[in-house]
């Protein structure tokens, strides 16, 4: 009886994910008819995009909204069958690193997702993160070290040159720099008055974090934007392994190196840590490009070289091993003149552009999939 209710729940809970991703499908059109990273090929018309995306939703209850992003609109698509589904790779991602086995009905990836925790721990046990200067919450603030809370009319009395930060922001939201001089008070380009400050800070807790300052060849490519390498490990047969890597820069005058803020991403070579050929945009929908060249610098990606990248490799292996209870995470790390420094660990890491990368299916299967 329990098996057949347990079944019924989940024809249910398919039969509502089918209809919403539909739904999805026929109200937005960028699904099947948007522009392509490879207008150079032949493409799919956008019936034939409509077809596929209707399989894959009969087959895994939602949308592929990377089908453009991964090249299948391509007639020609030479890594088809090396192409991870996104849908099976979100479940087996989320299943690992939530239940990881050996900590089955626990839970670690508060962790990660808490940028407070995160800060703090990283520091406790002697790794590069950036400085923590406030934990906010609303109209109070705690400063590191001092065991007693204050008021936030406080930071009036300090003088700040860093960013400002949800603590549990995901994809650059909720992140802006911010500057306190003289009792003045600046939040991205604007000054603002103390209570337009409290009133803001009600909205959530948050951190105060100093200015990152990047190396310079890495600030050649966008001196704006705080330009990150994310590297994701994989915790497998406890061994640390190197799943993947790719280097974000911002779009001129961007504050965050986010793709949804019209950031790039290119790939880097494992062993070499230079920069692929290609940079892809993928935001805002109906804006998917590829470009040799990054779009307000100039500079060239093909082979430009990142530094400390190989520290930044065996840093990130390291410091996985003090999270042996999550499965994968996705590192997102700043290069300063010094070395690698570890702003944040993400368990809901993606894998950007399949369409242009060989292997990664198999070593998903190989580190994902267990036997």
């Amino acid at each position: 009886m329990k098996h057949f209710v347990y079944q019924s729940i989940n024809v249910l809970r398919y039969c509502r994910s089918t209809s919403l991703a539909f739904l999805s499908l026929l109200k937005d059109s960028s699904y099947y008819s948007n522009v392509s990273f490879y207008p150079e090929e032949k493409r799919k018309t956008s019936f034939q995009v409509f077809c596929d995306q209707v399989a894959y939703i009969l087959r895994y209850g939602e949308v592929d909204d990377k089908y453009f992003i991964n090249g299948m609109d391509r007639k020609d698509f030479p890594t088809k069958y090396n192409t991870l589904p996104h849908a099976v790779f979100k479940r087996v991602r989320d299943r690992l690193n939530v239940h990881p086995g050996l900590a089955e009905g626990y839970n670690y990836i508060m962790a990660l997702k808490d940028k407070f925790y995160f800060n703090q721990f990283l520091t406790a046990i002697g790794f590069s993160t950036p400085t923590l200067r406030l934990l906010i919450d609303g109209g109070r603030m705690h400063v590191p070290g001092v065991a007693v809370w204050q008021p936030l009319t406080a930071i009036q009395d300090l003088t700040i040159d860093g960013c400002l930060k949800d603590i549990g922001g995901a994809q650059g939201k909720g992140v802006y720099s911010l500057k306190v001089e003289d009792g003045r008070i600046w939040l991205g380009s604007e000054e603002v008055d103390f209570a337009f400050f409290l009133d803001y800070c009600k909205r959530g807790k948050l951190i105060v974090q100093d200015r990152i300052i990047q190396h310079p060849k890495v600030s050649r490519l966008n001196e704006s934007s705080v330009n990150t390498l994310r590297i994701v490990t994989v915790y497998h047969e406890g061994e640390v392994e190197v799943f993947g890597s790719f280097f974000r820069i911002g779009a001129v005058n961007s504050f965050t190196d986010n793709i949804s803020r019209g950031g790039s991403l290119v790939e880097v070579d494992l062993k070499t840590g230079k920069l692929g050929k290609y940079g892809f945009i993928l935001y805002p929908a109906m804006a998917l490009k590829k470009h040799e060249v990054h779009p307000g610098t100039s500079i060239v990606y093909e082979d430009y070289e990142i530094p400390f990248y190989q520290e930044a490799i065996n840093t990130a292996m390291e410091i996985h091993r003090f999270f042996y209870h999550v499965h994968s995470i996705g590192w997102d790390i700043a290069i300063t003149e010094k070395g690698p420094c570890f702003i944040e660990g993400n368990d809901s890491w993606m894998i950007p552009f399949q369409g242009a990368t060989i292997g990664l299916k198999a070593d998903f299967e190989r580190l994902f999939v267990r036997n």
